[in-house]
């Protein structure tokens, strides 16, 4: 007989006819994987999203309002259901005082730094407010993290996330063409990710071969007039987003705070060399084909100009790359929350 697990996550969720859908992948990815080992069901919040990733439980309880928490609570007396909080935010800390006097089976995935994305989003202060919140949360819950820097706490499991298939390693593309470079920017578009700072170093370059950022991505409405950059909605298929890297040359990853970016995994899958600011450079680990930048023009395209010159050995380099796959993944992430 299957557990139950039901993930509770900060990702807000808008019904489109039938289905329910957010914009951010590893909550589909999460579910549909999950599903194939644990009776699933779905705790998230109420929101109008850009339908991309469809979420493939039929169990998906909305948060509306407060006395919503309540529909928490018909789970905590069943021994064989465990919960998986995603990521720290006033949604899921309430959450967790409506199962914590009920239930020990909790356990939180942390995915990044969020005292960091705290800074960034509502202040400096508001740091310590992270600070008190993992170490009441981490008192109950059994902690599993992306990378030892983010919990502060001995013991914990480490996962490598990843959506990484045998598709991702298939037909990559070798060489470029010096004289039009394509340089992508793949994810969420908000303010912590570093896209508003990125968009105005990079009208500041000027270089000696054609060039445009695109960016691809929900979130935020972008309004920009320059010829330079190009700005595209969302992609969910597979086909699609590696395509989407085919045709691009770099990945630039302008985060501000970062614990386990999966796009650099996949920019790697493809081939495709990545540049992160070193705000981040922490995740750059044993990898090849990352390279880090000072957060202004005058460095960042020094270090294009760098990747553009080398191309062909830093493709070779980067083919020596042991990554982690969705399977590995998944497996771990399994043997964990059936404790």
């Amino acid at each position: 007989m299957k557990k139950s697990l039901v993930i509770i996550n900060n990702e807000k969720c808008a019904k489109v006819g039938d289905h329910f859908f957010c914009e951010n992948i590893e909550i589909s990815s999460l579910s549909k994987s999950l599903s194939n080992f644990f009776n699933v069901s779905l705790f998230a919040r109420k929101g109008n999203v850009l339908p991309v990733h469809k979420i493939h439980t039929k169990n998906i309880s909305i948060c509306k309002n407060f006395f919503s928490y309540f529909l928490l609570l018909k789970n905590v007396f069943n021994k064989n259901t465990n919960f998986l909080i995603i990521s720290i935010t006033p949604f899921t800390l309430v959450s967790y005082f409506f199962l914590i006097f009920f239930s020990n089976r909790v356990f939180l995935y942390l995915r990044s730094h969020g005292d960091q994305e705290f800074r960034y989003i509502i202040g400096k202060y508001s740091i310590w407010i992270y600070k008190i919140s993992l170490l009441m949360m981490s008192l109950g819950a059994k902690l599993i993290a992306v990378n030892n820097k983010i919990v502060e706490k001995k013991t914990f499991f480490l996962v490598s996330p990843s959506q990484l298939n045998a598709k991702w390693f298939l037909r990559r593309k070798l060489g470029i063409n010096k004289k039009n470079i394509n340089i992508l920017y793949f994810g969420r578009i908000k303010k912590e990710k570093g896209i508003y700072s990125l968009i105005n170093i990079y009208k500041n370059i000027k270089l000696d071969f054609k060039s445009h950022l695109n960016i691809v991505g929900a979130g935020d409405k972008i309004n920009s007039k320059s010829q330079m950059i190009n700005i595209s909605t969302a992609l969910s298929k597979v086909s699609e987003i590696i395509n989407l890297y085919d045709a691009n040359q770099i990945l630039i990853l302008p985060s501000f705070t970062e614990g386990h970016p999966q796009v650099m995994l996949e920019a790697l899958a493809r081939l495709r060399p990545v540049i992160i600011f070193d705000e981040i450079k922490h995740i750059k680990k044993n990898y090849y084909g990352i390279f880090i930048s000072k957060r202004d023009s005058k460095s960042l395209k020094k270090t294009i100009l760098k990747i553009v010159s080398d191309y062909d050995r830093i493709q070779s380099k980067i083919k020596l790359n042991k990554l982690p796959t969705h399977s590995d993944f998944i497996r771990k992430l399994v043997k964990i929350l059936s404790i």
